[in-house]
């Protein structure tokens, strides 16, 4: 990040020499974390190729309170002053950068106040490339990462839920496959189709209510834990619960699946006639 010598605006960024930041970011020197020394291997005095510019690790850093987590979801964060944004060179047309600005207003301000410069902000910002906003509407990054964690675990629940259908799928078309003399023969003593859909019907829902209760029962155990191992990141003591409504739909959606996926496998049954078991 390149940012300038009054970053940031509120709170302070703990170096572990002790010293001020302001006085350690200086052009041609750079603030790194320590996970940062401890992935390259140097220390500090160390020399960085960044870009086309070459700098010296001033210091570490101990506190970052722009950070809102412990966790970094790229990797270790790294202070540049912005006199050095020339010497690097890393702007271009195909560039891809984001820009901030921070405003910091007098602590006498009005919520009315502050309402109303944010509006003229807004009205002089350039749609669709600028955006204006305040300590209550900017999206912290504990929840920037966990919009993106549930993002991508929904992602790969439906990618699941894909995986298993067919899975059903193959499995009950294997199995009416490896019945199918079995089949004729029940058709033969006067079963009809109707009573045969039924029982496959009947075992396909059973099994499809066992593993939706398994499925519900995994993940109330781990949204039970879950708060123990997000209690050094999150604030407070965060609590678990189970609602009924989240029981409920978790069966509907098992049910749902089991039956869109099992459909073409139980509609085949009716085609199985008792001159099978003469082929």
């Amino acid at each position: 990040m390149l940012v300038e010598s009054n970053y940031p605006l509120y709170g302070n960024i703990v170096l572990d020499s002790g010293r001020g930041f302001d006085r350690v970011l200086r052009s041609g020197s750079i603030v790194v974390s320590e996970e940062l020394l401890s992935r390259l291997q140097v220390q500090i005095g160390a020399k960085l190729h960044i870009g086309e510019g070459v700098f010296e690790i001033a210091d570490t850093i101990t506190n970052d309170p722009t950070q809102s987590a412990s966790f970094s979801l790229l990797g270790p964060r790294l202070y540049i002053s912005s006199d050095d944004l020339e010497q690097l060179n890393l702007l271009g047309s195909a560039s891809r950068v984001e820009q901030e600005i921070l405003i910091k207003i007098d602590d006498d301000f009005s919520p009315l106040e502050l309402e109303r410069v944010t509006t003229a902000l807004n009205e002089a910002a350039l749609p669709a490339q600028e955006q204006v906003r305040t300590a209550r509407t900017a999206r912290s990054g504990v929840k920037r990462f966990f919009d993106n964690m549930f993002f991508f675990l929904s992602f790969i629940s439906i990618f699941t839920l894909l995986l298993s259908g067919i899975g059903m799928q193959c499995s009950l078309s294997a199995m009416v496959q490896h019945k199918r003399k079995t089949i004729a023969i029940i058709k033969t003593t006067g079963a009809t189709n109707r009573f045969i859909f039924s029982h496959y019907l009947v075992l396909v829902l059973s099994l499809a209510i066992i593993g939706s209760f398994l499925g519900i029962l995994a993940g109330y155990v781990i949204k039970l834990y879950l708060p123990t191992f997000l209690d050094t990141i999150l604030p407070g003591n965060p609590e678990s619960s189970l609602h009924l409504i989240d029981v409920l739909e978790s069966l509907a959606l098992g049910l749902i699946v089991t039956l869109l996926f099992t459909f073409f496998p139980l509609s085949r049954l009716s085609e199985i006639r008792p001159v099978a078991l003469f082929k």
